[in-house]
């Protein structure tokens, strides 16, 4: 069934087409532009969540002060991630793909994205850990890292 462009552009659909882009993308002006440019590929094959993704991973940058206030808490942290453990964090975890899939569209291994999420679970970690946030898991057993260790 045809559903028009200006249907499928709900303001639920922008709003997490502009935050998954800003996770990725690192910045206000990239995530804006990206989302633009999903907008500007819409057709009937594609949602606006896959063309600003991939716009938003292709124009990723540094990540900025302004990117961070505009995000909850809980994702803040994201952003100081590298950015290919960032991309797959956000790709695997937070918007659910597949691995195959994040893997063609992060052009790697899909090995690869599996340890870089791993990766990224572990640095988030350090980072709630270090601010006094760790979460207490009834009869997990702590792991230490050494400092430099990047896993």
């Amino acid at each position: 069934m045809y559903v028009p462009v200006a249907e499928r552009l709900s303001a639920e659909v922008l709003n997490k087409a502009f935050l998954i882009a800003l996770l990725l993308a690192g910045s206000v002006e990239r995530a804006e532009a990206a989302v633009m440019e999903g907008i500007r590929q819409l057709d009937d094959r594609v949602d606006l969540l896959e063309t600003a993704m991939i716009a938003a991973i292709g124009a990723s940058a540094d990540t900025g002060g302004s990117a961070q206030a505009l995000l909850p808490d809980e994702l803040r942290r994201v952003l100081d991630l590298p950015e290919v453990s960032r991309h797959c964090y956000v790709l695997r975890l937070l918007m659910g793909l597949q691995r195959v899939y994040c893997a063609r569209i992060l052009r790697m291994e899909a090995v690869r994205v599996d340890e870089a999420v791993c990766g990224a679970a572990c640095m988030l970690a350090r980072m709630m850990e270090k601010e006094g946030l760790a979460l207490a898991v009834p009869g997990a057993t702590r792991v230490h890292y050494r400092s430099g260790d990047q896993t």
